[in-house]
């Protein structure tokens, strides 16, 4: 089982300065949220779609894809039982909505998807952000696909034991995933002390400022896509806000 969303591949995105991709991110989600048209919204949506599938992240896509239609169907009936009063009827703030979270939901997998853990703290320790901070970062990122990877463990070794999660209701079925919870969270904080360990055998909390084991360089195409990236969502934020 894949335990990273990075997908290893050399496109565009991939061989972008990690800050560059930092702020294209973060380029996007403020277009998400200065657009004020579905039709737009659901653009910018298609949009990183394609970056996606142009980078090899159609796998990660696929593997979501359950996921953000849950999203993006509940986003658009809660919101329209919202503005209709409780009235079954489809408006056009619900599509904006929904467009929103899942563009957002969808970049953020790319960016995951063509950034390597490394990289992500490279870019944090260049903004300047402490190091504790960026190894805490760095470490979540890390642990939330471990523990996925022991989840699924776990839940394929009761499964052989006898354990059936798909009989029941659905609350029966969250029942009988409780208790599932204790050995994944065991496993865990059987990790802390080795990863304790691992980090002062390598210097962590030293007072000198660590140094990074790559340095990425700041080429000309990094400083070219992030310029129309800022003249794109400054193009976006005048048409919508009167600019």
């Amino acid at each position: 089982m894949r335990r990273a969303l990075y997908v290893e591949r050399d496109s565009l995105l991939h061989r972008l300065h990690p800050g560059v991709k930092v702020l294209l991110l973060l380029c996007y989600f403020v277009a998400a949220l200065v657009v004020e048209d579905w039709r737009m919204q659901w653009a910018l949506v298609l949009f990183v779609l394609l970056c996606a599938v142009r980078s090899g992240a159609g796998g990660n896509l696929r593997a979501f894809a359950k996921f953000l239609t849950v999203i993006g169907a509940m986003t658009v009936l809660l919101w329209s039982l919202y503005e209709t009063k409780l009235a079954l009827r489809v408006t056009p703030r619900s599509l904006e909505f929904a467009g929103r979270i899942c563009g957002m939901l969808i970049a953020g997998l790319l960016f995951l998807s063509v950034t390597r853990i490394e990289e992500f703290t490279y870019a944090l320790s260049r903004a300047g952000l402490p190091a504790s901070v960026t190894m805490a970062l760095g470490l979540a990122f890390r642990f939330v696909p471990i523990l996925t990877g022991t989840a699924v463990t776990v839940v394929a070794l009761q499964s052989l034991r006898g354990l059936d999660l798909r009989r029941g209701s659905l609350l029966q079925r969250l029942r009988k995933y409780l208790p599932l919870l204790v050995p994944v969270l065991i496993t865990a904080l059987r990790n802390v002390p080795q990863l304790a360990m691992a980090l002062e055998g390598r210097g962590f909390g030293l007072r000198r400022r660590p140094t990074p084991f790559r340095i990425f360089p700041f080429r000309v195409a990094d400083a070219l896509t992030l310029l129309m990236a800022a003249l794109a969502v400054g193009a976006l934020a005048a048409r919508f806000h009167g600019g």
